[in-house]
């Protein structure tokens, strides 16, 4: 789970395209949701975070489909190794906290109050995705026109 929040991560700096960034997104929050549900008791704090996550993908989604309707989707595979083998890198770098760090979430179920105390890291990773999502919601946006003036 912890590398595919990681691969997302790592791979949103060399992605252009508005629905490869959703696709990010969309993993991101997927995971965030199924991390944070094992983490606390009840689920329903991940069924609220991912539709929550979701619902904005969709008026993104929505947006993007009417400034931009026509935008070929293109891939690089240079792009593509290099994200993996930066996956891979960094999994290999962080493999033995990232497994410490499971053996604590399975022993002390969290409550709600508890989310917030400097030992958890999940404030940070709701932090985390809320500046991607700014990040790529500004490099999606021009400058010189409008929010919903399409260019002329």
């Amino acid at each position: 789970m912890w590398l595919v929040y990681t691969a997302s991560f790592i791979i949103t700096p060399w992605l252009n395209h508005p629905l490869s960034m959703g696709l990010t997104l969309l993993v991101t929050a997927i995971t965030t949701g199924m991390i944070t549900g094992t983490m606390i008791k009840s689920f329903m704090y991940s069924y609220m975070l991912v539709i929550t996550m979701v619902s904005g993908l969709l008026i993104l989604f929505i947006y993007m489909s009417s400034i931009m309707p026509n935008k070929k989707f293109h891939s690089s595979v240079s792009q593509t190794i290099l994200s993996i083998s930066l996956t891979i890198t960094i999994t290999m770098l962080l493999n033995n906290e990232i497994n410490s760090n499971e053996h604590l979430v399975m022993q002390e179920p969290l409550s709600m109050m508890s989310l917030f105390m400097k030992k958890n890291s999940m404030t940070i990773i709701m932090i985390t995705i809320l500046l991607m999502v700014m990040l790529i919601i500004a490099s999606i946006i021009n400058i010189n026109e409008g929010a919903l003036r399409k260019s002329q």
